[in-house]
């Protein structure tokens, strides 16, 4: 009589985590540092004198594993070429997609030739065009990693969803290399689009000066995505003078720090803040910056436009301060405390009474907003100046 079986929540997850123990995906199979299997890996050439096609038979496909394992690490020992030949005895779709899984992290190496070779002809041999196979071919075929951004491109899909289509581990180096390769010479529509990548290859190191380049070249200060050019500012830092950044030519330099000029802007400047008009009459200047700081716990906005810098504090309501640079200089200290007394003189002055003075109030309440704009305009040397 069959005894009843009484599965309960507790036994069947114990029994689904010893299963998950023994059978594992390709990727996780290709991760493992060594073989972790209870039986040991026989000598191909056994006392009893078994021979190759019997040795290969009596693999098992732990062992298969192992067996390909050894050959994509250059471990192949002393039987490199009997390894060889059993592998492709033991061949088979699933090893084929497990080929492939290692490939992804073990492509550089010599042996993942050999590995490679061996699936593909097997492939080529049984008719078989699964993805992995394809994906095989291809890489046999081409110049890596290049194939693959070229099919990425024409995909017309982001990178991470070009890496689903094909089963290839985000994780992997192959995904980073490929990654690097489509957006090292890729437009902004691209660039865009794969702003994730962008960011990891920023966070681990891998993105080298060229595909920095083409980034910041490639984009506007309006199109910029936050998070990556944030990316920058954490790993790679901010480029406060021209020896900074000294690989990247002077206009990506003062391009980034333009952006940076904006972004400051729209957060010291909330939509909707009393100080909205400064934001508004700010953005006809972004691209005159050269230098910008939001210091003091984001409490002082400045904004270095070469000769002069404008200092903007979050307690002024109707107001700004325009420095002659020795006047900054001299006045504020390096965390950006006042160390003097503001004059009195402001934009009116300026442009009615053609009063220059190293320090000038910006007040922005009606039409002060004009004279600041037009002061602005002549010092930038946007307009001549026709004072009388």
């Amino acid at each position: 009589m069959l005894r009843e079986l009484n599965y309960n929540a507790v036994n069947m997850r114990d029994c689904l985590n010893d299963l998950s123990k023994n059978f594992k995906l390709p990727d996780e199979i290709a991760c493992e540092p060594h073989y972790g299997g209870k039986e040991s890996f026989p000598v191909p050439v056994a006392e009893n004198g078994m021979d190759e096609e019997r040795f290969a038979a009596a693999l098992t496909s732990r062992q298969v594993e192992e067996l390909l394992r050894r050959i994509v690490k250059d471990r192949s020992g002393e039987y490199p070429e009997i390894l060889s030949r059993s592998l492709a005895a033991r061949m088979s779709k699933r090893i084929i997609a497990l080929v492939w899984a290692y490939f992804a992290y073990d492509y550089q190496n010599e042996g993942m030739e050999n590995a490679v070779s061996i699936a593909v002809r097997y492939a080529e041999q049984r008719g078989i065009d699964t993805l992995q196979a394809k994906m095989l071919r291809m890489a046999k075929t081409g110049r890596l990693p290049d194939v693959f951004a070229q099919s990425a491109l024409s995909s017309g899909l982001s990178l991470k969803n070009y890496f689903i289509s094909i089963e290839l581990s985000q994780e992997s180096p192959l995904a980073a290399a490929v990654a690097k390769s489509v957006l090292l010479g890729c437009g902004k529509e691209t660039l865009l689009l794969n702003e994730d990548w962008l960011l990891r290859l920023i966070v681990t190191g891998d993105a080298d000066t060229a595909l920095l380049k083409n980034y910041i070249g490639s984009l506007s200060e309006n199109e910029y995505s936050v998070k990556v050019n944030i990316g920058i500012l954490e790993h790679i830092g901010f480029p406060h003078s021209p020896g900074e950044w000294p690989s990247f030519p002077e206009e990506l330099r003062l391009k980034f720090i333009r952006w940076r000029f904006l972004w400051e802007l729209q957060k010291f400047y909330p939509h909707g803040g009393v100080k909205q008009r400064y934001f508004v009459m700010y953005l006809n200047y972004f691209k005159d910056v050269k230098v910008t700081e939001n210091t003091v716990g984001e409490s002082v906005l400045i904004a270095d436009f070469g000769s002069f810098v404008v200092v903007d504090e979050n307690n002024t309501t109707d107001y700004a301060f325009l420095y002659e640079k020795s006047a900054y200089k001299r006045l504020w200290d390096d965390n950006g405390a006042a160390a003097g007394e503001s004059n009195t003189f402001d934009a009116r002055d300026f442009i009615l009474s053609h009063i220059e003075n190293d320090v000038i109030r910006l007040n922005f309440y009606r039409f002060g907003k004009l004279y600041v704009k037009d002061m602005l305009d002549i010092l930038l040397e946007i307009v001549p100046d026709t004072r009388d």
